[in-house]
């Protein structure tokens, strides 16, 4: 195969202060690729999602994936009041030509592995539009409450049908409390945090495997502190993640047509640099 892909961007951005605590800041950016090995010349089943993955050229010479070009706009406005209230609301517009994505085949194929469901890589012109929210309210020192929601509108302009594998609009709500220093634990903290992601309502049935699965609610709680030892600094973490132990799927998961996500998850992190 002879094929070449020459990639270029430029990016450039302008802030303007209102005023000492409000300021909006405007930037936008341009950026091409040429398409992955992968996007091109898989022909085989990938293990870790178990599916049959078809590149463009599979079975056809000719078919190469034009370059991608994406051109992204985004525009925020931020509030800060005396380091207690910050509130920013970022939009964005994103239109992608030659958008690259992995798309259900509706058919299946047979290995001596058994049968297995196919996926090829397309390419069309897209554009994406969202809306992030994020609000940091800290009434007292050692408590701070994070507010944070994203919405995204994702079109396949060719197709005039919703962009398959999107995220749902989501948002969490986080509380965290700060304790004081001690000899032995600094910058200790701990936390709770609720997520709550929607129902995926956009989707194109003609190319996903199945229906998007119901919106979740799910609480989170971690806690952090750097531990000094022998004057020696270590970093411990403990998370605890779905501790209603909530039966749900992700949108986003390609697993989640054999499996549910796990319940309980408790893990505990010990990291020392040196």
């Amino acid at each position: 195969f002879d094929y070449n892909y020459t990639n270029y961007s430029f990016a450039a951005g302008l802030t303007y202060k209102f005023y000492d605590h409000l300021n909006s800041t405007l930037n936008v950016g341009y950026a091409t690729r040429g398409a992955k090995t992968n996007e091109l010349f898989s022909s085989g089943v990938h293990q870790g999602v178990a599916a049959f993955e078809r590149g463009s050229v599979f079975g056809n010479e000719e078919n190469f994936l034009d370059d991608e070009a994406s051109f992204k706009a985004t525009w925020s406005l931020d509030y800060n009041y005396k380091d207690k209230l910050f509130i920013q609301l970022l939009s964005y517009l994103n239109p992608i030509n030659n958008y690259i994505y992995l798309a259900f085949d509706n058919d299946n194929e047979l290995t001596n592995r058994g049968a297995f469901f196919i996926y090829t890589y397309r390419q069309n012109d897209v554009i994406l539009l969202g809306q992030d929210f994020r609000l940091i309210y800290t009434p007292i020192e050692r408590l701070k409450f994070t507010l944070k929601y994203a919405y995204l509108f994702a079109e396949n302009l060719d197709l005039n049908r919703a962009l398959i594998n999107m995220p749902a609009n989501n948002g969490s709500l986080t509380t965290q409390f700060f304790l004081n220093d001690s000899k032995y634990f600094k910058n200790a903290s701990i936390a709770l945090e609720v997520n709550h992601t929607s129902r995926q309502n956009r989707f194109d049935i003609n190319l996903e495997q199945a229906v998007p699965p119901n919106g979740f609610t799910r609480l989170d709680f971690y806690a952090n502190t750097d531990v000094f030892i022998w004057n020696q600094k270590f970093d411990l973490g403990l998370r605890g993640e779905n501790l209603t132990n909530l039966t749900y799927t992700n949108y986003l998961n390609r697993l989640r047509f054999y499996a549910i996500e796990p319940g309980i998850n408790i893990s505990l992190r010990l990291a020392y640099n040196f």
